[in-house]
């Protein structure tokens, strides 16, 4: 790898650390002050200051923040680099940016409308990932919510002041709302669970790729409690995906030991709803990718709205619609497209989420001022009114969104829509289940519908059942075609589900061993001197009861029950249903004071109802104290008559807010059971259509079946093929899967292996071999670097093999082992030595200076050495392969040496010294000693004789 760049190096070293973003308004200095004051000099994170300054004005807030930590402290410049252990002040009136760790300072005003807050910590968020750290402090309003949510969906920390210790508690109070807080603190205690946060990243935690520190195990036992716990099984999302939430909670908790964190699940089953929500990321914006809805709105739409018959309505479909902001999107796109094209026609929205939080925030319709940045100010002040806290929705939108919890992969989808939106769903999904999906959005939709999808996201394989209509935005629309039919048939219904409407037992977790919750609540009571006091559930279930209560509760006519609201004295009834709704909906204390209990002679009290919360108890328990009226909690004007009005107008305010809330109730029943009419109609019109298809299918699965046993037969011939083409190959092969167990061998290895067919599925290590050679160790490298291996063998029984090994490719080139063959190469072998040899005696007899030549049977040369050629001036071209005595112009036809040759050949008879005298033409007359005799080789090869002379003087 080429060596790493000085700038790429301290980029590489600056995202090994956190960035907590600190922010902070009205009261926060105050709070920054305690939060500085428990940071050591040596943190091991780099802090960023964002707080609600005027441009123009000269900022003291880097010089008092100096003498409240040992930090070194500087205004963030633009080009700056973070370094660990440096808190950083953004200038007043600017706006923070990061990319690669670098700050980027903008002046001005944002055009966008994006708070300060809300925008460093969006770009925080994308720039460090999961390294990001997101704190909200002491504020008025609702800046830090929009950019604290992202940060927690890249897996990042959010940690917020704790709203009491605030002096403003908009800003910390907002993003406790938005449940996108990982923790609630005093500032002087942050500091701590920000080391222990540090020092986990520090040991590898949040790296990609995910560490493999969470077996399969004990991965499938979270995924048991969870399911258990809330009802919904998250083993349809992609593993990745729950791996990387589940180290996201263990980095919350501070757990660093996998194992610990299972444990810390079964004693914590809130952990269990924290960790589903993780998973779920229930976090969106409104217009997100502008673009996508820039186009749909210029193509798709007002063709589509177009196609609406009278009397109609646009149907649309949000699954996965968490907070709303998609859902009311498309509400305000079709609005726009209306608007513009000067269409009219009825719209109808249904938006589903698995997180009923999520679906009770969206139904609020109320967001954080945030929004401002993704919405823009036309649309803001078109569609919105603002709030003290944020934006609502005009009522004109939100009457056109429904609301309900729903399980895309389990219950019965919304049909004959116009418009299906599901963008950024599927990529959570494993891909078995997007492809299963994609059936289910063919039929929701009518023809020619539009579906809707990320940019990350694509029908697949399945594009016979939706063409693009703009493949750049993901906008496809509903094809018609064989495909659907298919499709129906997968659809999982679960009709009897959504016919109760009862709280599944699931959804409603055990309250732990009754003597321990008895014991805390004892414990907790006692400490705090509470009056008598009842522990309910958020339905009114008495879970536990204090002192003595009778005063307030009493057993109803009929059968008896445990409700507090039923058993509730009157004066009492619609006080306690209106203290519990109202603390779970703002999860802080309420008080309702001087309230009559009639009955009781001149007894007033105030009901006080707080959340309980404790590590072993359930989530949604109320306490409910009755305590004494305070001073004061009677004051009236004087006079009996002013008295009973005060009383009247107190018991009219009670009354209001409990219709009010009535109101509420019913409007989300009406939603709810509108969700599951649409959902009981199409399991409906599926069950019908499922039934006129059956036949259909029923044939079709035969001629599936008769194709199958074609193709069994088949694969039956082609493996019968393989097995004897590899017998009669006579080649020793083995194959051994990815473990180097023997999957197959022929006959021929066990003449090299001792395997016999019982050893099928043993490691190849473990069989006895004739090879002094390590097998395994090359086969492990082959599979490791998929380069072939080759290897000439000598075996125990002296016989010569040619060894390859190949790495063993499937149909879908996935590597599943190796296959090993070795070829018996011991006669070619022979062959090369026998060349090698007689190479080697060609090069020798070469070298003899005296004239030699080699004849065969029949007296032709088969050899001659260049002495030879040299002595006698002939050519090669004229001596090999001719008979000895045509050589020439005839000078070796000599009868007495063609006579003694011939014994040579017949009697295996060497003779020596024989003189010759002959004329050779060119060389004149020479006198020769002749000796032969014949050459020694294989029996099976023909007899040579080898004739050797020197010439003499006459």
């Amino acid at each position: 790898m080429p060596a790493m760049s000085e700038s790429e190096a301290v980029a590489a070293d600056a995202a090994r650390f956190p960035v907590v973003g600190l922010g902070a308004s009205a009261g926060g200095l105050e709070a920054l002050s305690s939060f500085l004051a428990g940071v050591p000099s040596q943190p091991g994170f780099a802090l960023v200051v964002v707080t609600h300054q005027h441009a123009g004005r000269v900022s003291l807030l880097p010089e008092i923040l100096a003498r409240r930590t040992s930090l070194e402290v500087v205004a963030a410049v633009e080009g700056a680099r973070l370094e660990v252990d440096h808190l950083y002040v953004c200038p007043p009136g600017a706006r923070l940016a990061l990319l690669d760790g670098v700050v980027h300072v903008f002046e001005g005003e944002d055009a966008s409308g994006d708070l300060p807050i809300d925008a460093f910590f969006r770009s925080l968020g994308g720039d460090m990932k999961e390294r990001a750290v997101a704190v909200v402090l002491s504020g008025t309003g609702s800046d830090g919510t929009v950019g604290a949510k992202l940060i927690k969906v890249g897996g990042g920390l959010v940690l917020a002041q704790e709203p009491a210790s605030a002096e403003h508690q908009g800003m910390p109070a907002s993003v406790i709302r938005s449940g996108a807080v990982d923790a609630v603190l005093r500032p002087e205690d942050m500091p701590a669970r920000l080391r222990g946060h540090a020092a986990l990243l520090a040991q590898g935690m949040g790296h990609e790729p995910l560490p493999s520190r969470i077996s399969a195990d004990l991965l499938q036992r979270v995924l048991v409690l969870v399911r258990d716990r809330t009802g919904h099984d998250l083993s349809s999302y992609k593993q990745s995906t729950v791996l990387r939430r589940t180290e996201r909670r263990m980095n919350v908790r501070q757990i660093a030991d996998p194992a610990a964190y299972v444990d810390y699940l079964q004693d914590h089953p809130e952990e269990m709803d924290q960790l589903f929500k993780d998973v779920l990321i229930s976090v969106t914006t409104f217009f997100r990718d502008p673009d996508v809805w820039q186009r749909l709105q210029n193509s798709a739409l007002p063709s589509l709205l177009r196609s609406v018959p009278e009397g109609e309505t646009f149907r649309a479909w949000v699954p996965g619609c968490a907070t709303g902001d998609e859902a009311y999107t498309i509400a305000i796109a079709v609005r726009e497209v209306c608007e513009q094209e000067g269409i009219d026609v009825a719209l109808q929205v249904f938006a589903t989420d698995l997180d009923s939080a999520a679906i009770e925030a969206a139904r609020s319709g109320l967001f954080p001022a945030g929004i401002a940045a993704d919405v823009g100010p036309e649309r803001l002040a078109r569609w919105f009114r603002p709030e003290r806290t944020g934006y609502r929705i005009r009522q004109d939108i939100r009457e056109r969104v429904s609301f309900a919890a729903h399980d895309l992969l389990q219950d019965p989808p919304f049909t004959r829509l116009h418009l299906l939106s599901c963008r950024n769903v599927l990529i959570y999904l494993q891909p078995r289940l997007q492809q299963r999906l994609m059936p289910l959005f063919h039929y929701a939709l009518r023809p020619s519908g539009i579906l809707l999808l990320g940019n990350s996201e694509t029908v697949g394989q399945v594009s016979e059942l939706f063409e693009p209509v703009d493949q750049l935005a993901r906008i496809f629309r509903r094809r018609d075609g064989a495909g659907a039919v298919r499709g129906i048939a997968e659809l999982r219904l679960n009709v009897s589900r959504r016919s109760e409407l009862a709280v599944a037992p699931s959804a409603r977790p055990d309250t732990g061993d009754a003597k321990e919750l008895a014991s805390l609540v004892a414990r907790d009571l006692a400490a705090r001197y509470v009056p008598p006091s009842i522990l309910v559930d958020a339905d009114g279930e008495v879970v536990h009861v204090h002192g003595r209560t009778g005063p307030f509760l009493e057993l109803a006519t009929g059968r008896p029950t445990c409700n507090a609201f039923f058993m509730a004295r009157p004066g009492l009834q619609l006080v306690l249903t209106s203290v519990v709704r109202e603390a779970l909906a703002r999860g802080t204390r309420v008080v309702h004071r001087g309230v009559e209990v009639r009955g009781e002679e001149g007894r007033r009290v105030d009901v006080v109802a707080e959340p309980f919360e404790t590590p072993h108890a359930r989530s949604g328990l109320v306490l409910i104290s009755f305590e004494p009226c305070r001073p004061g909690s009677l004051e009236a004007p004087g006079g009996v008559d002013e008295l009973r009005i005060w009383e009247l107008e107190r018991e009219v305010e009670r009354t209001s807010e409990h219709l009010r809330r009535v109101n509420e109730q019913l409007q989300r029943s009406n939603e709810e059971l509108q969700s599951y009419n649409e959902e009981l109609q199409s399991s409906n019109e599926e069950l019908e259509t499922s039934k006129e298809e059956m036949h259909s299918l029923n044939e079709e699965l035969h001629t599936v079946n008769a194709e199958l046993q074609v193709k069994v037969e088949a694969l039956s011939q082609v493996n019968d093929d393989m097995a004897n083409l590899l017998e009669s190959t006579a080649i020793a092969t083995v194959f051994l899967d990815r473990s180097l167990r023997i999957k197959r061998f022929t006959q021929p290895l066990t003449e090299l292996i001792r395997v016999i067919d019982s050893d099928l599925g043993r490691p190849l290590r473990d069989l006895a071999s004739e090879l002094d050679y390590d097998l395994t160790k090359d086969a492990e490298a082959v599979l490791r670097t998929l380069v072939v291996k080759e290897a000439q063998l000598r075996a125990r029984n002296g016989r010569h093999y040619l060894m390859r090994i190949l790495p063993y490719r499937t149909t879908e080139n996935v590597i599943d082992g190796v296959v090993v063959t070795f070829i018996d190469t011991t006669e070619l072998h022979a062959a090369r030595v026998l060349a090698e040899s007689r190479r080697v005696a060609l090069s020798i007899v070469d070298t003899v200076r005296e004239p030699l030549i080699v004849l065969d049977r029949a007296l032709r040369v088969m050899v001659a050495n260049r002495a030879f050629y040299r002595t006698f001036r002939l050519d090669p071209a004229g001596v090999v392969g001719v008979v000895l005595h045509e050589v020439g112009a005839g000078e070796w036809d000599i009868p007495e040496l063609r006579r003694r040759l011939a014994e040579v050949i017949a009697d295996d008879a060497a003779f020596e010294d024989l003189e010759v005298i002959a004329a050779f033409q060119g060389i004149g007359r020479k006198r020769l000693l002749l000796n032969a005799r014949r050459l020694r080789q294989d029996p099976e090869q023909a007899e040579l004789v080898l004739l050797a002379m020197d010439t003499v003087e006459p």
